[in-house]
């Protein structure tokens, strides 16, 4: 997806010795990681109402089990969002 100033291939260890380490050291934020890129989409998608099935698929996991086994902390107060949908949904049938 990304290259090189030279048009090539991105080395991962040359980027984060020549860009990402510099970078995070000059904005203060060392030592963030590039995965940690990763796994703050996945929590802003978690905030934004992902749903699982679209987040294991996102990040590329085998199953849902594994996304909500990473993520799952973040989800707090998920079961008592539901049951307040379901009550509602009652009401109404």
């Amino acid at each position: 997806m990304f290259t090189s100033p030279v048009g090539k291939p991105l080395h991962l260890d040359s980027f984060r010795n020549r860009v990402w380490n510099p970078a995070t050291i000059e904005a203060d934020v060392a030592p963030l990681q590039i995965h940690d890129l990763r796994h703050t989409c996945a929590s802003f998608a978690i905030a934004a109402g992902a749903d699982v099935l679209v987040l294991q698929r996102m990040l590329g996991h085998a199953s849902a089990v594994m996304t909500l086994d990473r993520y799952g902390h973040l989800m707090p107060g998920q079961a008592e969002s539901v049951a307040e949908r379901l009550s509602i949904a009652a009401m109404r049938a």
